[in-house]
């Protein structure tokens, strides 16, 4: 699989983050650890109806091959005891190297790559709002360039960006947007640093997609 070795170390940490900002110093005594071991999986965190809860979603399972890549994953709710199971994302291929974001009481979970049996990876443009609580679904409007290992950043509670990533054989020069409220375009907006890639980056640019509002 891709030499992301970095980010692959990174990624056994990533709940880290997620669980002290939701937990504060106590997070050590009071989370149970994930019911199977993971890497390069997607965590985010959200709070709906005062509780809190943490999701851990795809990723790499222990046998490290392509057969042990996830569709699925699992949620907590603070305080609880245990994690407790989530089904896999609608279209049951599992997934390396997505981003997340929580919008609201939803959590966005955006692009990711698979690997073949042959070893071939291919970057996804899907996008699902994950409702923690019915422990379901909703599929919104693909990215128009499908990426993996990006920045899923926030603003006003309106505007999601993804910033950069990586685009099947490459890193992209890329800002796209997502409009929650009302799934227009949005003004030019241009990645400032230069992406680092063994292969040419291509010119940056800005898109805006437009996706179904989640109810």
């Amino acid at each position: 699989m891709r030499k992301h070795s970095a980010v692959t170390f990174l990624s056994r940490l990533a709940l880290l983050p997620v669980l002290i900002v939701a937990l504060g110093a106590h997070a050590k005594d009071v989370v149970p650890p994930l019911p199977r071991p993971v890497t390069n999986n997607v965590t985010a965190s959200v709070r709906v109806e005062g509780n809190d809860y943490v999701v851990s979603l795809l990723g790499l399972g222990a046998g490290k091959t392509w057969r042990d890549i996830r569709a699925d994953g699992f949620v907590l709710r603070v305080g609880q005891p245990a994690w407790e199971p989530l089904p896999s994302v609608p279209d049951s291929a599992g997934r390396l190297a997505a981003a997340a974001v929580a919008v609201g009481d939803r959590i966005l979970v955006i692009g990711g790559y698979t690997v073949a049996e042959d070893g071939t990876e291919t970057s996804t443009p899907h996008v699902y709002s994950l409702d923690v609580v019915q422990r379901s679904y909703q599929r919104l409007a693909d990215i128009p360039t499908p990426v993996d290992d990006a920045v899923a950043l926030l603003y006003r509670e309106r505007y999601v960006y993804l910033v950069s990533g990586w685009h099947d054989h490459g890193n992209v020069a890329l800002v796209q947007r997502y409009d929650v409220i009302e799934n227009t375009g949005s003004l030019p907006l241009h990645f400032l640093g230069r992406p680092y890639s063994a292969t040419p980056a291509r010119s940056p640019a800005t898109y805006s997609w437009s996706a179904t509002a989640w109810q």
